[in-house]
């Protein structure tokens, strides 16, 4: 395990080159307007103190003896407050403060999430467009040798090249529609204007996704954390609430009365007083609050275990799409080893039309398996929260680039 962090270290630690414009889409998104929500919390709770005062509140009174005109008798009253009280409202401002900081981990994680399919998409539908046009492009040659060979006898082949460039020309036209869509997204969502470019672009192989995958594969998810620390939160409200209940423990107050006394210290006195916890007028509603939060507990251990085999279930997933991924290069091997039926001296028309739409299968099955392989890929990554690891890494790239985050 340490050796294979090292690995990644050290792999990371020699890429120092200009950011692609793939890493730049990725690095934009700490500007996103999902965060604004969240910086108005985060600067009202900046600007705010959730502290309890130390005292719970201040009285001046003043009293006449008689029905005259004139106050003789001066009282200063200070209402103490439950040190539970205070001790609890600390603590749950450095839990908000902690529950900030896992909320902008969570939110950046799924806006890079949102990001990452943006890319896998644009390239599988880039992709796509490519094999229509290399499929499209063999339709004309097949029309052209029907038309050397005996036009008269091929009505049925050419007619049903007729029907399968029409649906190719179909597919091309709606693949065009959605990389529309995705550019425009792009420029009015997100304020990015590069074009993404994916013919020369190094992915991360299958041995670097396993092993990336590796690395964190026993470590605390980012959604299991965010579980917990919905439970903090939930008990600390009611430790709270449970200590407001009980928030009046007594008051002391300095007296000055005029007419007690010719000394200044026979004037001045003072008197206290504490509550008793015998009787709690909120307790039903505590004891509601209660099983809230006994059932809330229950609930986090169902979920966290449900993270666990969601996780595992995905695990499971991911290694038959690779066996899938293999087996299908595997057949691209096989396939790219023998001759071409062109170049054959008994040329069979109906062979190599065959031959070049089985190659066309295999091309679009290994476009649609590693797509989806890479999807895969990247949301195990988010649900373990290691889209957001620092120093930032495209998970796509070979060597996982860095990159930084602006």
């Amino acid at each position: 395990m340490k050796l294979r962090l090292f690995y990644l270290l050290i792999m990371m630690g020699f890429q120092s080159r200009a950011q692609t414009p793939l890493e730049a889409f990725l690095a934009g998104s700490v500007k996103d307007a999902e965060l604004t929500e969240l910086n108005r919390q985060e600067e009202y709770f900046q600007n705010n103190s959730f502290n309890s005062p130390w005292l719970r509140e201040i009285e001046i009174r003043a009293r006449s003896n008689d029905t005259e005109i004139g106050l003789e008798d001066y009282r200063l009253r200070f209402g103490l407050i439950n040190p539970k009280e205070i001790r609890a409202n600390k603590t749950h401002q450095k839990i908000l403060r902690d529950q900030f900081a896992l909320d902008r981990e969570n939110k950046v994680n799924d806006i890079l999430l949102q990001r990452y399919l943006i890319l896998i998409e644009h390239y599988s539908l880039t992709s796509s467009l490519l094999l229509i046009d290399s499929a499209i492009q063999f339709n004309n040659r097949l029309r052209s040798t029907i038309e050397e060979l005996d036009p008269t006898k091929q009505k049925e082949t050419w007619l049903s090249l007729e029907e399968e460039e029409l649906k190719l020309s179909l597919r091309k036209e709606a693949i065009l529609g959605k990389i529309d869509v995705i550019k425009f997204i792009l420029v009015h969502r997100h304020q990015f204007n590069d074009n993404l470019e994916w013919n020369d672009y190094n992915f991360a192989d299958i041995e670097e996704i396993e092993r990336t995958l590796s690395l964190g594969m026993n470590s605390t998810s980012i959604i299991e954390r965010a579980i917990d620390q919905d439970l903090i939160t939930a008990t600390s409200l009611y430790e709270i609430k449970e200590a407001e209940s009980r928030s009046n423990i007594g008051y002391l107050q300095a007296e000055y009365d005029i007419e007690r006394g010719s000394e200044v210290s026979d004037h001045l006195g003072f008197q206290f007083g504490f509550s008793l916890p015998i009787f709690n007028a909120d307790k039903p509603d505590l004891q509601r609050d209660k099983l809230d939060l006994i059932e809330k507990e229950v609930e986090a251990e169902e979920d966290k275990k449900e993270v666990v085999e969601n996780r595992k279930m995905d695990e499971l997933q991911l290694r038959r799409s690779l066996n899938q991924l293999l087996l299908v290069r595997d057949k691209q091997q096989e396939f790219s080893n023998l001759n071409d039926p062109s170049l054959l001296d008994d040329f069979d028309f109906g062979y190599y039309r065959k031959s070049v739409e089985y190659n066309n299968y295999l091309n679009e099955k290994e476009l649609e398996l590693f797509s989806y392989l890479l999807e895969q890929y990247i949301v195990l990554l988010h649900n373990r929260g290691s889209l957001v690891a620092r120093p930032s890494i495209n998970y796509l790239s070979k060597e996982l680039r860095t990159f930084e985050m602006e």
